[in-house]
């Protein structure tokens, strides 16, 4: 299980403990992505629990990682983050299954286990429901951006500029304003705010992402005027 909130792995464990302690070898427990590739590499247990939000790999590069060690291997993602990037990235990621972190979490993740076990897939009813809502909507952002605009999406939701972006892709700044402005004309957006937006809500980046971005740059433009950020760790 890589789970980096306590509060929820501990519930997650103890609930693993109780209801199938008596069948498998090992119920583990990692917090953060990279312990928990680590772990996996040694041990290659049978079925991975992953969140997708991690303080210090995203969900999908953990994913990817995983099936590098081994293609075959058993994914469930347990997530709050039901939006239209995850569901479209995840149902298209060669995982067994998605639920999300709600009031019926266990009974749903015990379900799940059980299906996962026995190499069939399973989702919560949201997730199909969702999904399915997804594939159906004419103007969903699979459908109208490229996969480059894809990827440009989570820099421009963090508020990067054009200059930024352009540097540390190592890319032309009017190579980044065509595609800038390609998005906005595709999505029918107007402005910069409304382009945050619309990233935020559709989950190309996370609100975590915005206020560690916030952070980074406030401690850069300290440490310009020779001074040190104290915010919090």
């Amino acid at each position: 299980m890589i789970e980096d909130q306590e509060m929820i792995g501990h519930g997650m464990h103890s609930f693993l403990l109780e209801s199938f302690g008596a069948k498998m070898d090992t119920i583990h427990w990692e917090k953060r992505g990279a312990s928990g590739i680590a772990w996996y590499q040694q041990h290659r247990p049978d079925i991975v629990l992953l969140d997708i939000e991690l303080p210090d790999l995203g969900g999908f590069e953990v994913l990817k990682r995983l099936q590098a060690i081994e293609p075959k291997v058993r994914v469930l993602v347990v997530t709050n983050h039901i939006n239209s990037v995850t569901l479209w990235h995840l149902r298209r990621g060669g995982i067994m299954g998605v639920i999300d972190k709600g009031s019926s979490c266990f009974s749903e993740l015990k379900r799940a286990i059980d299906r996962i076990s026995e190499w069939q897939t399973h989702n919560s009813r949201r997730v199909d429901l969702d999904f399915q809502q997804l594939m159906g909507a004419p103007n969903a952002f699979f459908k109208l951006l490229t996969p480059r605009e894809q990827e440009l999406m989570g820099y421009f939701g963090l508020g990067w500029t054009n200059d930024e972006i352009a540097q540390y892709l190592h890319l032309a700044v009017t190579t980044i304003q065509g595609h800038r402005r390609n998005i906005m004309q595709k999505l029918k957006i107007r402005n910069a705010t409304s382009l945050m937006r619309y990233a935020l809500n559709a989950g190309f980046v996370h609100a975590k992402d915005l206020k560690q971005s916030a952070k980074e740059d406030l401690h850069a433009r300290v440490s310009e005027l020779g001074g040190s950020y104290l915010g919090d760790n």
